[in-house]
């Protein structure tokens, strides 16, 4: 789960999301200089792109490949668990057909893995109260209210009462077949 929870933290983002595609669809692999000069209107420079592109190789997704004084990145997933590799092409396939809006709430409640827990416990039951979400999970309350609202942003739960220490959580099935997924990468 921890993994998955790190990639959703990485991708949480529009900008990393298409710099990741970008690396993706790339033959060759992609120069890091070029690809900052394409951002540069984002507010994204060099150093952060060079950083994200670090960061998207510590998890194994992507390889640096020096040729000279530049830096170019590639996708190679071999080095990735299996789980990130699966998410990784999903996550793809669904940004190039236009739905990343969908997926950044999704990453924002996934990207802890107290919150990514707290998904899999209530997806796992289908229903429960939020009292068992905290004995299932080792969550305490006081956290609980926020990462619970992250899930009910993000429509993967729904809440039968406004009153959080009351509710019963229910696992809302998505529609996105990318969102199915990565929630059943993390049981």
């Amino acid at each position: 789960m921890v993994e998955i929870c790190e990639m959703c933290k990485l991708l949480n983002n529009k900008l990393k999301l298409e710099i990741l595609v970008r690396v993706f669809e790339s033959k060759e692999g992609i120069n890091v200089g070029y690809l900052a000069d394409d951002m540069q209107n984002s507010g994204l420079g060099l150093s952060g792109v060079s950083q994200y592109l670090k960061q998207l190789e510590r998890l194994g997704v992507v390889r640096r490949i020096r040729a000279g004084r530049y830096v170019n990145y590639e996708m190679d997933m071999r080095r990735a668990d299996p789980k990130v590799r699966t998410a990784v092409e999903a996550i793809v396939a669904a940004v190039r057909k236009g739905k990343s809006a969908t997926l950044l709430p999704v990453f924002g409640a996934l990207m802890n893995p107290f919150r990514a827990g707290v998904v899999a416990a209530v997806a796992k039951a289908g229903a429960i109260p939020s009292g068992e979400i905290c004995a299932k999970t080792e969550h305490q309350m006081k956290y609980l209210k926020r990462d619970l609202q992250a899930a009910v942003d993000a429509r993967l739960l729904d809440p039968d009462d406004s009153d959080t220490e009351l509710a019963v959580y229910h696992f809302v099935e998505p529609d996105d077949a990318t969102v199915r997924l990565l929630v059943s990468l993390l049981s």
